[in-house]
């Protein structure tokens, strides 16, 4: 769905292009994934936040046996936070909801656990050390697709692979 939302799909995301995608979503999930852990079609920036919502309610109901991961983006709001924060048992915060740096991310968990100590939280795009470490012991996960650009783009760091130097790296393994 990031592709959808900010790469090569995004020339297709249209209403009817996010519907098609949460139809086939459902219908995979059904056929082939019970029981795992399903991201919401968090598509605010395309069909808006009370589409959304309906959606969200839909995918419960068509995926009883999955857990849902409620994303929440900067469209909701602060009372689409909360009102999120009361529906869901995992939320996402996505990388553009807030400043992404230690104290905006500390403060905004903070926030939610206040309103509900049990839930879990999962950082979307999260690729600061700094952040994760911060929040390990108050999130329950978080990812980045950014981690494998070493094996899409060839790059480590600020180093591509073709500038590495392979007989110091096998001389220090």
């Amino acid at each position: 769905l990031y592709s959808l939302l900010f790469g090569k799909h995004k020339d297709k995301a249209t209403k009817e292009f996010v519907y098609k995608w949460y139809d086939e979503l459902i219908r995979f999930t059904n056929d082939h994934a019970q029981d795992v852990v399903c991201v919401e079609v968090d598509a605010q920036a395309i069909i808006g936040v009370q589409e959304t919502w309906t959606l969200r309610e839909r995918m419960r109901s068509e995926l009883p046996n999955n857990r849902i991961m409620n994303v929440c983006h900067i469209e909701d709001g602060l009372y689409g936070l909360d009102r999120l924060i009361e529906y869901s048992d995992y939320i996402a915060i996505g990388s553009g909801t807030i400043s992404w740096n230690v104290e905006s991310v500390l403060c905004c968990v903070r926030y939610i656990k206040s309103k509900k100590p049990d839930i879990d939280i999962h950082l979307l795009g999260c690729t600061n050390v700094n952040i994760m470490h911060a929040v390990r012991h108050l999130c329950t996960s978080c990812d980045s697709t950014s981690w494998l650009s070493c094996n899409r783009f060839g790059e480590i760091g600020d180093y591509h692979v073709r500038d590495l130097d392979i007989q110091k790296i096998q001389s220090k393994w």
